[in-house]
């Protein structure tokens, strides 16, 4: 299921639900001619990835206590 779609020029996002994903997760997507592309892009889970800490910078700070 696709919603929610927010189109900016050649530029879009939406939330798509699967079986993978039930509670759904907003993509990216591109126009290439007349046709939207879904990239590899996912806004909420970039966001998630830019706060977390490595395990390794965890272990450093954990010995250094």
């Amino acid at each position: 299921e696709i919603r929610n779609e927010e189109i900016k020029g050649d530029e879009a996002s939406a939330e798509l639900k699967t079986a993978a994903i039930p509670n759904g997760a907003r993509f990216k997507f591109v126009k290439e001619g007349n046709d939207w592309k879904l990239t590899n892009q996912t806004p909420d889970l970039d966001a998630v990835k830019q706060t977390a800490q490595p395990a390794a910078n965890i272990a450093n700070t954990a010995e250094k206590k």
